[in-house]
């Protein structure tokens, strides 16, 4: 890894709203973010999540219900991967606010594999409210296709310092 490397590197594209008429949501798609292989080891020893289909491209290639083609990034940073692009993508309308996370429901659709780049697409409300509502679709690319890898809501209250 170069000395410019992050854990988790950004792309460089911004968040990009995009709102209809006649709605009272709109829908924002994040920057880009890879997961490699340090983020990925920081994430095994901050949690001790060590099983093996994470670390050894073989043992998750020898799980054949799974057809896996390689190790696999675990969920639960995917995840947490995506409510950070979401943030950040909100960082502006949230300048002055403290987002609590009040409940959350999420799916695992499908897996992401170290150095996919991830990203997110959300709905939200066009007009600030206390309790907002998100929407979120967590995306790769892989092979020229994009596949949907993570699905859910988070709601969260808001409030003004």
């Amino acid at each position: 890894m170069d000395a410019g490397s992050t854990p988790i590197s950004a792309a460089a594209s911004a968040a990009i709203p995009e709102t209809s008429k006649n709605s009272s949501v709109e829908s924002v798609t994040t920057s880009s973010r890879r997961i490699d292989q340090q983020a990925l080891n920081a994430f095994i020893l901050a949690t001790g999540d060590d099983n093996p289909i994470h670390i050894v491209d073989e043992v998750a290639r020898a799980l054949p219900k799974l057809r896996l083609t390689g190790k696999v990034v675990h969920g639960k940073l995917v995840q947490s991967v995506a409510i950070d692009l979401l943030r950040r993508s909100e960082q502006s309308l949230l300048a002055n606010v403290l987002p609590v996370i009040m409940d959350e429901s999420w799916k695992f659709e499908s897996v992401v594999y170290p150095d996919d780049l991830l990203e997110v697409k959300y709905s939200r409300p066009k007009a600030p409210r206390r309790l907002a509502s998100y929407q979120i679709e967590v995306f790769v690319t892989r092979n020229q296709k994009r596949i949907v890898v993570q699905t859910g809501s988070v709601r969260a209250l808001l409030f003004t310092s």
